[in-house]
């Protein structure tokens, strides 16, 4: 019988740690009972509701021993710590670049409160090409 052959995938999730996978979609699915699927995508939050703001927070009340509203798990923060600088990941690679003269935020137009990639408008303001 010979072996069966397969090319390399070149991405090694072998490696991810499944344990930590697990609760992270946890808590994406407790995001998502609450605001909608994948509702961060809509719009860069950013400031006090950004995600590293909210990455920040969590990693200092673990550090503090401090409940988190969704458990009482200490770890909880950490997987929302990983969460939110997912989140900020995203943005980065899906959003260009993180850092500008306005905090890293793109320019929203005036119709709406927050950029949202899928607006010309704000697209437009931001020097985004179409």
């Amino acid at each position: 019988m010979s072996e069966a052959k397969r090319n390399k995938c070149g991405v090694r999730f072998d490696l991810l740690p499944a344990e930590c996978l697990i609760e992270v979609a946890k808590v994406l699915a407790i995001g998502a009972e609450r605001y909608g699927d994948n509702n961060w995508q809509e719009s860069r939050m950013t400031g006090e509701n950004g995600p590293m703001n909210h990455a920040m927070k969590h990693i200092i009340n673990y550090q503090a021993g401090m409940p988190d509203e969704d458990g009482p798990e200490l770890e909880i923060h950490l997987t929302h710590a990983i969460v939110n600088l997912m989140f900020e990941f995203w943005y980065v690679k899906n959003l260009d670049q993180p850092v500008n003269e306005n905090h890293g935020m793109r320019q929203s137009c005036k119709d709406c409160k927050e950029f949202k990639r899928d607006c010309i408008a704000c697209r437009f303001a931001s020097g985004m090409s179409e």
